[in-house]
């Protein structure tokens, strides 16, 4: 299969997209599948198909390139990220256009965005000027209740399975950010166990003629590719409690007072 023969199929695959699984699953499969020949045809259709499509096929776009980047980094397939890194803020504008109807598709284009961020997909430097550009569009939209407006053009029904849609994909935004993520691709701690002293570094006690004098093997490398991935999984667990604590209050000064004179009181 040549690249245009690729390409035509792939928008054949876009254009039935919806926003179940299972199509989603389809649009990620072939992606991954043509990518060592064809993922910078790839991510075109995907940019060209979102600058052509409804409202309602953006954000489904959207959504499969989510599942895409997660299905390409656990194959170590890094063209689709840097793609989207160096397009996000194009991608977000068409998904979430400046006309009314682009409000529908602002909450769960914010929400992707934060997943990225939160599990270091993609750097804060990045993500954060897109949303701030998102967030002064929202309070634009919530001023002339702009997301009631957009509904206009939709049937009953339509609203309605947007309704459910989006509910669904929130759900599985929720359960993704919980996902143990990739490991670092740099490796701090990696270099720093190298550089520790080994068993056959370190000289043989004189005081002690018993201890043999040749050293046993060196100890195993102290860090792996889990190790590294469970420590990011704690910096981002961290992140997220931390976004959830409430800003001291009166109360919780109080209390920190008292127990600062109880402490020095029992000295």
């Amino acid at each position: 299969m040549d690249a245009f023969e690729i390409r035509m199929q792939f928008v054949s695959v876009i254009r039935r997209l919806n926003s179940s699984q299972q199509s989603i699953q389809k649009v990620v499969a072939f992606a991954i599948k043509h990518a060592p020949r064809s993922s910078d045809d790839i991510w075109d259709c995907l940019v060209e198909e979102c600058e052509k499509s409804s409202i309602n096929a953006r954000i489904n776009i959207f959504f499969a390139i989510d599942s895409l980047l997660d299905a390409a980094l656990n194959s170590g397939i890094t063209s689709y990220l840097e793609s989207t890194k160096r397009d996000l803020g194009k991608l977000v504008g068409l998904v979430v256009p400046r006309e009314r109807e682009g409000i529908l598709n602002l909450m769960s284009a914010k929400q992707i965005l934060k997943v990225w961020k939160t599990k270091r997909m993609i750097a804060p430097e990045i993500v954060e000027p897109v949303e701030r550009a998102l967030d002064s569009r929202n309070a634009r939209a919530s001023a002339s209740q702009g997301e009631a407006a957009a509904f206009h053009k939709f049937s009953h029904n339509d609203v309605l399975r947007r309704i459910e849609d989006d509910r669904e994909r929130h759900k599985r935004l929720r359960e993704k950010i919980w996902v143990l993520p990739l490991p670092r691709q740099i490796e701090p701690l990696r270099r720093l166990a190298s550089a520790l002293p080994t068993a056959q570094a370190l000289p043989v006690s004189p005081t002690s003629p018993a201890q043999p004098a040749t050293p046993g093997p060196a100890p195993p490398k102290m860090v792996n590719s889990s190790g590294q991935s469970a420590a990011l999984a704690i910096d981002i667990e961290l992140d997220q409690l931390w976004d959830q604590l409430e800003p001291l209050g009166e109360e919780d000064h109080g209390i920190m007072s008292l127990e600062t004179a109880r402490a020095i009181a029992s000295r």
